[in-house]
């Protein structure tokens, strides 16, 4: 059988699209049958309704795959989660690209560029950094892609789909290669802090 039905066979044997794309992400990356069953525990009876407790599972499964990975693995099958990597945003990160001469000048347009970004984006001594909100809401800041703010902190694995997503954009609107990483999130701060990521290019 070849690898594009089995990684359909594994998402339809999933009710939660969210688990089942983390199982095929964790099966591509050549997590052994025995770790993948340990992080992905229960996986299959977990729904997309009610919320909350489809929220509490992949906040427990985050914590299991720290516990089993490399971090640095971990991280990267997280970031390789990432969505909305096409259509629109792809589109508008390929005309940045194309229509700006140099790399200081595509980041310009970039920061510019919200249906990218989010929030804002700027050039500091260490990296380019990028936020996804530009001021804190009266009621804290919540994540988009999470019904609840969490009252006790999340991993910060389950934010690494969000590098992901910034990561690749930044690297077609760039013409680069990149690293991103998390330095604060929503999740891990209970909407303290807002996510900010810091994307160095690799040379």
């Amino acid at each position: 059988m070849d690898k594009s039905n089995i990684t359909r066979q594994i998402r339809e044997s999933y009710s939660s699209y969210k688990v089942g794309d983390l199982a095929v992400k964790l099966y591509l990356a050549g997590i052994s049958q025995e770790d993948l069953d340990y992080i992905l525990q229960d996986g299959k009876s977990i729904k997309m309704k009610p919320y909350d407790k489809l929220q509490a599972y992949l906040a427990q499964a985050m914590n299991r795959m720290e516990e089993r990975l490399p971090m640095d693995k971990a991280i990267a099958i997280r970031q390789g989660c990432a969505c909305c990597l096409v259509g629109k945003r792809d589109q508008l990160a390929k005309a940045i690209y194309k229509n700006n001469p140099t790399i200081e000048s595509r980041f310009e347009a970039l920061s510019k560029e919200r249906y990218i970004i989010g929030g804002k984006a700027w050039k500091g001594t260490d990296g380019y950094y990028v936020s996804y909100w530009s001021a804190k809401p009266v009621g804290g800041y919540y994540c988009p892609c999470l019904k609840h703010t969490p009252t006790e902190p999340m991993n910060k694995l389950w934010c690494e789909c969000c590098a992901g997503h910034i990561k690749h954009h930044f690297e077609t609107a760039l013409g680069v290669k990149a690293t991103c990483q998390c330095i604060t999130t929503i999740l891990t701060s209970c909407g303290e802090d807002a996510c900010l990521f810091r994307l160095n290019i690799v040379e």
